[in-house]
């Protein structure tokens, strides 16, 4: 399984690879043959969890290596569906690129260790699936935010070098990273909700620091949306309170999920 993980990660270089040479070259050559690469190695991480999922006997989402391995496959995905609406292709390079570092993460650490029968619970693979669907758009807005930054910088500064001319425009930066920002909030409330109806306890849940961060994520990316509605927010600040929702989920994810004294540490 690790030898087949590996492979995957591989795959997913080979892609960030392509995606950079597209970008550097002219950005249209080639198009259709990167996007049959991109789907492909999508579809080859696919198969790698339905083997895991296999090997594990559950759903592979009750440990960080696992949820690690889902997550990339999520990432790449949700950029996918995006890819097909955007005129720029650029963008994959850092998505691939992210892909890559979080499955190879998965394959040092993971192991293949069938779990007890809860961890077949329909329930709990709603809840951590849901979840891990939000944490890749969280993902997704941060990309597409440090991007905004970045060419925003360079205007100000009036140097219009090859990442002006290959990333998308700004406008479409703005858009995406709200809309994934958004999406994610979403899912990420069904996620929170889904916890609360699986342990059916709200007072063993509020006390627990995994399910704090997470509400206090959630308010986060309600501060973008209530900010882009009501208030008319838009580019550079949506961008940095989208970094901020970032720093959000990665402590939810990599820190808490090894706290003591927490519900979490049952599953992770």
């Amino acid at each position: 399984m690790k030898l087949f993980s590996v492979i995957v990660t591989i795959a997913y270089a080979a892609a960030c690879v392509g995606y950079v040479k597209f970008a550097l070259i002219d950005g249209k050559s080639g198009g259709k043959t990167l996007r049959a690469l991109a789907v492909g190695t999508a579809a080859l991480d696919f198969f790698f969890l339905m083997a895991l999922r296999g090997a594990v006997k559950h759903p592979p989402l009750t440990t960080g290596a696992e949820a690690t391995a889902v997550l990339s496959f999520m990432l790449v995905a949700i950029y996918l569906i995006l890819e097909r609406y955007s005129e720029t292709k650029s963008v994959g390079a850092l998505i691939y690129g992210a892909a890559a570092a979080m499955q190879g993460t998965a394959t040092i650490f993971i192991k293949i260790v069938p779990g007890p029968p809860q961890f077949n619970d329909s329930m709990l693979f709603a809840h951590v699936g849901v979840a891990l669907i939000g944490y890749a758009a969280f993902t997704i807005a941060f990309i597409y935010s440090a991007m905004y930054l970045a060419m925003h910088r360079q205007l100000k500064r009036g140097s219009f070098g090859l990442l002006f001319h290959r990333l998308p425009s700004l406008e479409e930066l703005d858009d995406t990273m709200y809309r994934a920002a958004v999406f994610g909030f979403i899912m990420l409330c069904v996620s929170i909700l889904l916890g609360f109806a699986q342990v059916g306890g709200g007072q063993l849940l509020m006390g627990d620091p995994k399910v704090a961060a997470t509400v206090f994520t959630a308010q986060i990316y309600l501060i973008i949306l209530v900010a882009k509605i009501f208030f008319g927010w838009r580019g550079v600040r949506i961008a940095l309170m989208s970094a901020i929702g970032f720093i959000a989920v990665a402590v939810s994810i990599f820190i808490l999920n090894v706290a003591p004294y927490t519900f979490h540490n049952i599953y992770y």
